[in-house]
């Protein structure tokens, strides 16, 4: 997985989110839109090849075909690796509103290892990407 490029996980989770949102066709457009300017993980200070969670960076892009977002999109997601906490998944909109800014996953003090996280096969399952828990704060 290159710098530019979304991860299967980046993928799966941004296509579950926006098509609740947009709907798959708009889900797709703004996919190949979409590019990762940063990753970066929460590593563990004991182990640095384990994380809590991640933050991945996106460049702007123009998103006049989805209109004005919503500040934040909030989703859920199981592993079999977290089975008491699962991770907390949200999707930071920029400031003006008009792109996304990154994508924040955190698994709630948990570690995972980062080859896990990002390969092919991570093993997450979405379970909530409801438009009415989505907040305009």
């Amino acid at each position: 997985m290159n710098i530019g490029e979304l991860s299967k996980l980046e993928h799966h989770i941004m296509f579950h989110i926006l098509s609740s949102h947009f709907g798959e066709t708009m889900a797709n457009v703004v996919l190949h839109q979409l590019i990762v300017k940063e990753r970066t993980f929460t590593t563990s200070s004991i182990m640095p090849s384990l994380c809590s969670g991640s933050f991945t960076d996106f460049e702007p892009f123009d998103n006049s075909r989805l209109g004005k977002l919503d500040c934040t999109y909030y989703a859920d997601a199981e592993h079999p690796l977290l089975p008491g906490t699962g991770c907390s998944i949200v999707l930071f909109a920029t400031e003006d509103r008009t792109s996304f800014n990154f994508l924040e996953l955190s698994f709630y003090g948990e570690s995972l290892p980062i080859d896990l996280v990002t390969a092919e096969l991570h093993g997450f399952t979405i379970i909530t990407y409801d438009p009415l828990i989505s907040r305009d704060l």
